[in-house]
């Protein structure tokens, strides 16, 4: 595959959606719901390094690229952002790392083995006789540039395996459909919580369960009440089965799911 001719991530309705700024036109006044569990540990002691660059939006996005909360001086993107991070001097690699990550986040794999993207690498190098670099050589480029981050998993007495995930600087509607997807692919419930601990885990970025929460989940309650937009997103009371204690978990508004969890 050629670099000048970079696919979309993979998604039948991708330019219907993500591609679309919507604004709802009503606020309502939302008040999250207690929190009765502290924080999840952090499973390693390696600080996940944030970003560095600037955003670059895709070709097709919208000429409205924010969506405002009423009165609130918070914004959010519905379509996610691609970052403008050169590899190796090349603007256009970086940008291909981060469509090969969208494309299988949009299928709810937030995270590659080192060895998947090594074999996605491997087949570029195949075709772009341009690249300087080797497919390893790359990958530490990436990282140093803070594009990925990568951590490392025991299973059992198998040998460590690294995964690798691209850093994000603000989540989006888009790349938050991504995180619901990769949970409910797991067969759990995608609660305020779990959703919050996994775009930690897997994009680097934390987001606190306060104002800028909120405010998103605002955003989502309003938005699925307009029939017409036909919005990706819901947002429901969830009685935790365990505290009985409610929160709030959300959904994709057009998969019927069952979680086993």
């Amino acid at each position: 595959m050629n670099l000048k001719s970079l696919h979309s991530p993979s998604s039948s309705d991708s330019n219907s959606y993500w591609n679309y700024m919507f604004s709802p036109k009503d606020f309502v006044s939302l008040k999250s719901p207690q929190s009765v569990v502290e924080e999840e540990e952090e499973q390693s002691n390696d600080k996940i390094p944030v970003f560095t660059g600037s955003y670059s939006t895709p070709p097709n996005a919208a000429s409205q690229s924010k969506v405002l909360f009423g009165k609130s001086s918070n914004v959010i993107d519905f379509a996610h952002k691609y970052r403008t991070v050169p590899i190796a001097g090349s603007n256009e690699l970086g940008l291909f790392i981060q469509k090969e990550f969208a494309r299988y986040a949009n299928q709810g794999d937030l995270l590659l083995s080192k060895e998947d993207l090594l074999e996605i690498l491997r087949k570029e190098e195949q075709t772009n006789k341009s690249l300087k670099l080797s497919c390893e050589q790359i990958i530490q480029k990436a990282e140093e540039e803070k594009l990925i981050h990568i951590t490392g998993r025991s299973f059992l007495d198998k040998e460590q395996v690294h995964f690798i995930g691209v850093l994000l600087g603000d989540i989006s509607i888009e790349s938050l459909s991504w995180v619901i997807k990769s949970i409910q692919k797991d067969l759990m419930t995608p609660t305020e919580k779990l959703i919050l601990s996994r775009i930690k885990e897997c994009f680097g970025l934390k987001i606190e369960q306060g104002s800028r929460w909120k405010d998103i989940l605002n955003y989502i309650m309003c938005a699925q009440k307009e029939p017409e937009t036909q919005f990706p997103l819901m947002a429901e009371t969830y009685l935790d089965p365990v505290t009985q204690c409610e929160t709030y978990a959300i959904y994709q508004s057009r998969e019927p799911f069952q979680p086993e969890d």
